[in-house]
């Protein structure tokens, strides 16, 4: 799995834009917005592909990338309470990848859910055997698989580098979401809801932003996909345009920088049909990257 390079010479970000954000948009307007907002990646899901059918072939042809989120509705959810089921969930995502292969898609982005009312100690190696199942699978197909920093899994950075570690797969590495940071906060052990009280607050912010860049400098040459955006001040309503909420990507882009990243940041935001937001959502990446270059030097 090529997740970097070697330092700053090899650090060339692309930017990307997640089709959460105009799913509507049919392949050939969705590319010529996307370049002129200066994006050249995107990844889609399965509606997309659905809806679009062989028309979002284009995607590949015409842009620099096409990553694809993987589905984790109550069908495809991993892991489920039961067991049993790991296998046939296995074999679904193998039948999608396969899918999702022949519009280009090379990379991969897995939300490796927590087993609701069991603790991350009681279902670790179950997690560890499921991850090294799918990254057989992207292996196969000479792809790459980004586990999502969701709860409880890779929550935080010690937690993600020891279980990518354990894991220890060429086709496993990390998806780094930006925003998703706010909900390790207010879950328990078990996955229930916790009552915390630094939610939406100046501390509950700084706390976030030390844990993304806490997973960044541990994890930074496994990742395989950034999703970048932000927490509203107040709410924390999350996919929101990067650089209007809380979060802070500074350091983020200087360990990306150090680890020579030359993969994906896709800007993962709501539909607005605004596509100057996009527009300034690229900007604001081609900025963290100028700046991750000068402070190497």
């Amino acid at each position: 799995m090529e997740a970097s390079g070697r330092g700053d010479a090899g650090f060339a970000p692309v930017p990307g834009v997640s089709v959460m954000f105009a799913s509507a948009t049919a392949p050939g307007e969705l590319i010529q917005r996307a370049l002129a907002a200066g994006i050249e990646a995107v990844e889609v899901d399965l509606p997309y592909l659905d809806r679009w059918g062989d028309g979002a072939k284009a995607l590949s042809r015409e842009l620099r990338e096409v990553t694809f989120h993987l589905p984790h509705d109550a069908e495809h959810g991993v892991l489920s309470t039961d067991p049993g089921r790991d296998r046939p969930a296995l074999d679904a995502y193998a039948r999608i990848m396969d899918r999702a292969g022949s519009f280009g898609c090379r990379t991969f982005t897995l939300h490796l859910m927590n087993v609701m009312g069991l603790r991350l100690e009681d279902y670790w190696g179950r997690s560890v055997d499921f991850a090294r199942a799918i990254g057989d699978v992207a292996r196969e197909r000479g792809a790459a698989v980004g586990l999502e920093n969701c709860y409880p899994v890779v929550r935080s950075g010690a937690v993600a580098a020891r279980f990518l570690a354990e894991v220890a797969h060429p086709a496993v590495g990390l998806t780094l979401d930006c925003g998703h940071f706010w909900s390790a906060l207010c879950e328990n052990e078990r996955g229930g809801h916790l009552e915390n009280p630094v939610m939406r607050t100046p501390e509950g912010e700084r706390v976030m932003n030390s844990m993304l860049d806490g997973m960044a400098a541990l994890a930074a040459e496994r990742i395989v996909n950034i999703h970048i955006h932000d927490v509203r001040p107040g709410d924390w309503l999350d996919h929101q345009p990067p650089g209007t909420g809380v979060m802070r990507y500074e350091r983020l882009f200087e360990a990306l920088s150090r680890a020579g990243y030359r993969r994906t940041v896709t800007v993962e935001i709501r539909p607005t049909g605004d596509w100057d937001t996009l527009r300034r959502s690229a900007e604001l990446i081609r900025s963290l990257i100028v700046h991750a270059h000068h402070a190497s030097q």
